[in-house]
């Protein structure tokens, strides 16, 4: 005979079991999904900001005839302070000359021989064609902009040997902090995919930017690597 207190076992039916599933994987999928539409976005906000870049500059000179930081009449165009007169002898060569992140042109007024690569932003700045704080305070930092990892942007003139990043012997726009496997996307949707070779180089062994690096090939082990692309 049955005793009253028996218990029935129940469980999950395969229709359960499977709608469980699927509901699971529809979630993994959009998570993916929306880390796949970050990451696209930051590599085109990449591509569009070094465009952005290379524009202001070109427009710069279109008005000019001479390269922002380079500019010989920036201190009475916008009543701005001029670099001291240990850069005067490079000013207006038609050169951009220093490294892409030199903390010791962060001035305006500043006695290095590196500070036009700074100064080129508050040229630009000033001229509206890059959103930033156009400063004519004597010894005020100017902010480089950010790029859409949070590094910064920086310019550089690959035709001064001394500042020759990556290789490239050209005018560049090069960012910090980018991730290598959005670098590799990068330079193979714009350039040749390879960080060695083209207008777009990749290296992790200079990532202050304070130094000429040597490019490198894209390896997703590194985190976070320096971009430069010559125009």
């Amino acid at each position: 005979m049955k005793k009253q207190n028996d218990k029935q076992q129940s469980g999950f039916s395969l229709i359960e079991i499977a709608i469980v599933l699927v509901i699971i994987g529809l979630l993994i999928g959009g998570v993916l999904k929306g880390q796949a539409m970050v990451k696209n976005s930051k590599i085109k906000r990449i591509a569009t900001d070094t465009a952005a870049v290379q524009g202001a500059l070109n427009a710069y000179m279109d008005s000019y005839w001479v390269l922002p930081g380079d500019d010989a009449n920036s201190a009475t165009r916008w009543a701005i302070a001029a670099p001291a007169t240990q850069v005067a002898a490079t000013r207006g060569n038609g050169l951009i000359e220093g490294f892409f992140n030199d903390p010791a042109g962060a001035k305006v007024v500043d006695a290095a021989a590196t500070v036009e690569t700074t100064h080129a932003w508050n040229h630009l700045y000033c001229e509206g064609l890059i959103k930033g704080v156009c400063t004519a305070t004597a010894g005020a930092t100017i902010a480089p902009p950010t790029n859409p990892i949070g590094g910064i942007t920086g310019v550089a003139d690959g035709r001064v040997t001394a500042n020759r990043h990556l290789g490239l012997t050209k005018k560049m726009v090069c960012m910090r902090g980018i991730p290598s496997e959005y670098a590799m996307v990068y330079d193979t949707q714009f350039d040749d995919g390879a960080g060695l070779t083209g207008d777009v180089r990749g290296s992790a062994a200079a990532d202050d930017g304070t130094a000429v690096g040597t490019a490198t090939t894209y390896d997703i082990t590194n985190a976070q690597i320096i971009i430069c692309t010559g125009f």
